[in-house]
């Protein structure tokens, strides 16, 4: 659960949004790990106006 300002951006419909996300990564070596993140953000349907925003990223960690 989170808070959403329109700005000069996306309507999102209000300004209460839900974040679902799900990521996953693999261990290249002993201190990098390199992964793939999804999620979905939207107000549920619980305003008029609900288009979301959906992301997919590539990450890359590593460890110091």
């Amino acid at each position: 659960l989170g808070a959403y300002h329109k700005g000069k951006g996306l309507d999102l419909g209000g300004v209460f949004e839900f974040h679902l996300g799900v990521a996953a990564s693999y261990a290249i070596t002993d201190s990098t790990r390199v992964g793939v993140s999804i999620t979905h953000l939207s107000n549920a349907g619980s305003h008029r106006i609900n288009p979301g925003l959906n992301s997919a990223l590539a990450t890359v960690g590593f460890n110091f």
